[in-house]
């Protein structure tokens, strides 16, 4: 840990633990009825974490009818749950007012602990001080963890914050996939739905259309997304341009490049090859219009990122380009006929992205390699 997040950190705590003992010692009692056990499920992981948490929806039936559920997550990826309309309470927390805050942190902590939560289960992968204080609220009688990573943490706040924790479902030898079914099993006592589950209502996709042809996409089209918040995961967008090149050539298919706003600019090189054909949505669509985007693809290709995990959850055609720093953590996981992951396995697989060579030669797939995998799946 470099000494500027130590630094943080250690204010962070010492300031959790007045606020700790500010909600112990001056809580009001729960402010909800008596009835079904209160329980929340706490995940601020990125896109990909949430998609595999949606298992909480496709096993919602059981869970409800045992429990009130509340599914915390951060403030940016709420859109991709708006057109659910299911019995599990979806909330939202801004991770930077939270940390620069204190009035609304105080807010939010004094929310969640008048519910008096029967059961917290910390669903975060890269577990840090929100998601541990989060967690850690003092009115919840137990407490169950699904990951023991705790770089962000430290080993002393680690070790203090375990102490808490009733359960564990931290076991190395599954991924993450599988860690929150059995999560889910233990809690439903039945053998759970492995399957995620997203939501685009008739009213997303009517716009998303109405989106589509003012873009003149009136052809079949064939979903990108080329860039990722780590670029050790990404297959480069040289080789992507090539890649599209190729597929102008010999595929009858439009391409839609997906991205962020800041992403863009960056993609508008491969724009260039064909501005008929190629279509640059990156930062034009929210999230939930860039998933029914994903279901309308007659095929998707990305990095090992979120997109790719809508794409693989909406049920769409998917290559994976797949390097090895978290090979079996996330990706590959509950493997289906529509899932094509190009990998090449390495030794030195499971670095986590600290990569120990000049070059990333996990991800040295050649653009025929790619193409030779579009054409079996659309041929």
């Amino acid at each position: 840990m470099n000494l500027i997040r130590f630094i943080k950190n250690t204010i962070f705590l010492f300031s959790s633990f007045w606020i700790w003992l500010i909600l112990k010692f001056f809580k009001n009692p729960p402010s909800e009825e008596k009835g079904k056990p209160e329980i929340l499920f706490l995940n601020l992981g990125q896109i990909g974490d949430l998609v595999i948490s949606s298992l909480l929806f496709s096993n919602e039936e059981k869970l409800t009818s045992l429990y009130n559920c509340t599914f915390l997550i951060k403030k940016p990826y709420y859109n991709l749950f708006n057109d659910y309309s299911g019995d599990i309470k979806i909330i939202e927390v801004d991770i930077k007012k939270y940390k620069i805050n204190p009035l609304y942190r105080l807010i939010i902590l004094q929310k969640l602990n008048r519910k008096g939560f029967e059961k917290i289960i910390n669903l975060t992968t890269g577990r840090g001080p929100v998601s541990e204080e989060l967690a850690l609220i003092p009115r919840a009688h137990s407490r169950i963890r699904t990951s023991m990573d705790s770089r962000y943490l430290g080993k002393s706040y680690t070790k203090l914050c375990d102490k808490y924790y009733n359960d564990d479902f931290s076991n190395g030898s599954m991924n993450v996939f599988e860690k929150e079914l059995s999560c889910i099993k233990y809690l439903n006592q039945a053998e759970p739905i492995a399957r995620t589950q997203l939501f685009i209502g008739s009213q997303t996709q009517k716009n998303v259309r109405k989106l589509l042809n003012e873009a003149n996409v009136f052809n079949e089209f064939i979903s990108i997304n080329p860039l990722t918040d780590l670029k050790t995961k990404e297959w480069g967008i040289n080789n992507f341009r090539s890649l599209v090149e190729l597929l102008m050539t010999r595929m009858k298919h439009d391409v839609l490049l997906l991205g962020t706003e800041s992403q863009r600019n960056k993609l508008e090189e491969i724009v260039e090859i064909n501005r008929n054909r190629i279509h640059n949505f990156a930062g034009n669509t929210s999230l939930l219009e860039s998933s029914a985007i994903l279901q309308f693809s007659s095929l998707h290709i990305g990095n090992d990122s979120g997109f790719t995990h809508i794409a693989k959850s909406l049920q769409t055609n998917f290559i994976c380009l797949l390097g090895g720093g978290s090979f079996d953590q996330f990706f590959p996981y509950n493997v289906s006929e529509k899932d094509n992951y190009l990998y090449e396995k390495l030794d030195c697989f499971g670095c986590d992205w600290n990569c120990i060579h000049d070059t990333v030669y996990c991800m040295k797939f050649s653009v025929d390699d790619v193409m030779k995998r579009v054409n079996l799946i659309l041929s």
